[in-house]
């Protein structure tokens, strides 16, 4: 309430008009006296013209301000010029009476200084208390980021941030956290971060929200990933466990990971892949990997069997020999075919043709790859990841049968088959480099097969042939060397790769032949190592050896026909039955089907998306309490970093609960006494630390700097030669990265 503080100017007022004319000098009198009663610091009309001003701590006199403290802060000491800001704050400082806020007041308000509070409690190591928090998100349809209301008001994204928004059609409540965009499709798509989820958002409706009175829509739900139906009839490997994070791969969508909830726990057969030798002589595209799909059970001292000759039963079905053991022979049979064991099974390419006797047919089984992409047109089929040692070769790879019938003559020959070149007619004038073209082919070693599948419900061993047609019908083969000094067969060891000096053909040692003086090798060239001119073999250490002969070793494969791929049935559990998103990742289509692949890009298993709520972030640890120090593995890449948490074991008394830290630039002793009996909370410790860092506007700073002195070597630290020190240079000091008895680091 506001108060005029002079009122001798009303004086005059106050009197009749005959006064004016007759009385001017009590006039002068009452108005000299009213004057001094609100200007004499004593008198009683200037004090209860500010009555109002003395009750407001703000306005009070000088002389009122004890009262005021003897009022209000009775148990704390008396500082005048800090009495009118603790009284204003007294109120907020006992509210907060124990927390950190309260204690940071406390220090402000009577001793003029800045403390920092920690709380030991925060890095104790506690079991199972580290929280874990996950991202929830909405995908929306791409739109302009321009939304008008009802009103003609237009709006973006920005105004949406911070809101309550609600599906149009479910209902559900979220408030927006934050807005990011993702390029899909080179194309720009909004994703809403959530907070405070009430309820399921679905596909196709619209983010509705409130502002300024009418409701204004910011785009359509596109829908993310939310779920994966694992399809168990696909033959997906074995191995896995529960808890295991698997990629999501389908032909739309990127960054999605499942994390495996539950597997088989049948045992099942499956073929494991090991490439022994990659050989040499293959093609990416002619390659084919042959995997029995069938075993024959042979009585005793069953026939050797040539790997590729033809089996046939009675009935027509046919198949070619894979590979052979004791006790079976594994048949990669024809498609829609299979053997049973009430047929005659026999040889079809001998002279005389030979009868098996069989005891026992396995079931078919052609859940492991038959013949190899692009065959089957379906890039997903197990293919040649990568050869090395290529070369560059072109060949005519018209075949000779169908010719075999062509009646030569003047005129155009009457053939079966066109020859390569396309050229008509063809006759006895026709050059052969007329009638043939060359095929251009990259020839070398298997390195590696992709998208090998384990196959399912094996009973049996199988067996495998890595076979290149194109190359292995020009029947090159392994080289034998033999070299002018018998004896030096055994300086070279199997396996170890040699070359040929000049030529520039390179090939690797398979066989060593001491008695006759000779190595067999792999040449990796389609014409081997050269014959005809002889020149040096040479070893990786640079020795040369004079060789007298190269000739072809008939008794081995052909190239392209001479890789080694160990195949061997493994029975086990954990086929993957479910899982679940661990995250959404972008632009994943609802009722796609997807594979699970490790960090290896092996398929684990197929299953189809569901794509129509929200999305989800596989998340992160919001605390660390439960965390301690040590190396951790990142599942996607299983590279080891170290990670330190910090966490301390419980003493009872720095590292407990209860406890407390202040650091300031105050002696505990000067403060202590007063904070205990004022906003210190019982059953609660106090300790301190001197405060290393001082607050700054741009944040804080160290009070103390460390300086270097390496002796004039010239580091950007060094202050002067340590035979030039004197007292003006200060050498060493202290920074809060080193720890001390009385500063221990708790950050």
């Amino acid at each position: 309430m506001d108060l005029d503080k002079n009122i001798s100017l009303f004086v005059e007022s106050q009197f009749p008009a005959i006064y004016k004319e007759n009385g001017a000098e009590l006039m002068e009198f009452a108005k000299a006296y009213y004057k001094w009663m609100e200007t004499d610091t004593s008198a009683s009309n200037y004090n209860s013209r500010r009555m109002f001003e003395y009750r407001d701590i703000a306005t009070t006199s000088q002389e009122m301000i004890i009262f005021f403290q003897k009022k209000f802060l009775a148990d704390l000491p008396l500082k005048p010029e800090l009495v009118q800001f603790a009284v204003r704050n007294i109120l907020d400082l006992y509210r907060s009476k124990g927390t950190e806020q309260g204690l940071k007041l406390f220090f402000r308000m009577f001793y003029e200084a800045d403390v920092n509070i920690t709380y030991p409690a925060s890095k104790m190591l506690k079991v199972s208390a580290s929280r874990w928090k996950s991202g929830t998100y909405l995908q929306l349809f791409a739109n302009d980021n321009n939304f008008v209301s009802a009103s003609g008001l237009r709006y973006t994204y920005a105004d949406l941030i911070g809101r309550n928004i609600t599906g149009s059609v479910s209902g559900s409540k979220a408030a927006i956290d934050k807005i990011n965009t993702v390029i899909l499709n080179g194309i720009k798509v909004p994703l809403l971060f959530l907070d405070r989820i009430k309820g399921t958002f679905e596909k196709y409706e619209s983010i509705i929200t409130n502002i300024n009175g009418e409701q204004v829509s910011f785009g359509i739900i596109n829908g993310s990933l939310g779920s994966m139906a694992i399809d168990t009839n696909y033959n997906g490997t074995t191995g896995n466990n529960v808890g295991d994070i698997l990629d999501i791969n389908a032909t739309y969508g990127n960054g999605g990971k499942a994390i495996v909830t539950k597997v088989s726990e049948d045992f099942t057969g499956e073929i494991d892949y090991n490439l022994v030798d990659g050989g040499w002589g293959y093609t990416i595209a002619g390659t084919r990997l042959l995997v029995s799909t069938q075993s024959l059970i042979l009585a005793n001292d069953p026939p050797a069997f040539t790997i590729g000759e033809r089996l046939t039963d009675t009935i027509g079905t046919s198949g070619v020999v894979v590979g052979q053991d004791q006790n079976s022979v594994g048949i990669y049979v024809d498609a829609g075919v299979s053997y049973s064991l009430g047929n005659t099974i026999s040889t079809v390419d001998r002279n005389p043709n030979v009868a098996l006797t069989i005891t026992g047919v396995t079931l078919k089984n052609t859940s492991s790859p038959g013949p190899l992409f692009p065959d089957t047109a379906n890039a997903n089929d197990v293919k040649v990841e990568s050869l090395d040692f290529t070369e560059e070769v072109s060949v005519i790879t018209d075949p000779i049968a169908p010719h075999l019938g062509s009646t030569l003559q003047a005129g155009d020959w009457s053939i079966a088959e066109a020859f390569s070149s396309g050229l008509s007619p063809v006759n006895l004038s026709t050059t052969l480099d007329a009638a043939f073209d060359t095929t251009p082919f990259t020839v070398g070693r298997i390195v590696a097969f992709e998208n090998l599948n384990p196959g399912s419900d094996y009973t049996n061993d199988v067996f495998s042939r890595v076979i290149d047609t194109t190359v292995s019908q020009f029947e090159k083969r392994l080289q034998i060397i033999t070299l002018a000094d018998s004896a030096s067969a055994g300086f070279f060891k199997v396996g170890e790769l040699i070359s040929q000096a000049t030529s520039n053909v390179s090939g690797i040692v398979k066989e060593i032949d001491i008695a006759n003086g000779s190595i067999t090798v792999l040449p990796y060239s389609f014409n081997g190592f050269d014959s005809q001119a002889l020149y040096d073999i040479v070893r990786g250490n640079d020795d040369a050896f004079t060789i007298i002969a190269i000739n072809r070793d008939y008794n081995g494969n052909s190239l392209g026909d001479n890789a080694i791929m160990d195949v061997e049935t493994q029975f086990a559990v954990g086929r993957i039955e479910e899982v679940a998103i661990w995250n959404s990742g972008f632009g994943y289509v609802d009722a796609a089907l997807a594979t699970l692949t490790n960090f290896e890009d092996d398929v684990q298993a197929l299953g189809k998306l569901g794509a129509r709520t929200s999305g989800k972030t596989s998340g992160y640890w919001s605390s660390f309490s439960s965390h301690v120090n040590g190396y951790q593995q990142d599942p996607n890449t299983d590279v080891l970093t170290y990670y330190d948490a910090g966490q301390r074991i419980q003493d009872s008394d720095y590292y407990q609960e209860y406890s407390y830290l202040i650091k300031s630039l105050l002696n505990p002793t000067e403060y202590e006494p007063l904070l205990l009996e004022n906003v210190h909370i019982a059953g609660t410790k106090v300790l301190h630390q001197f405060l290393l860092e001082s607050k700054t506007k741009g944040g804080t700073k160290e009070r103390f700097i460390r300086y270097f002195n390496d002796d004039g070597k010239g580091s950007i630290f060094d202050q002067a030669s340590l035979d030039a020190i004197t007292t003006d240079i200060v050498n060493f000091t202290v920074d809060q990265t080193a720890l001390t008895a009385d500063n221990v680091n708790t950050e």
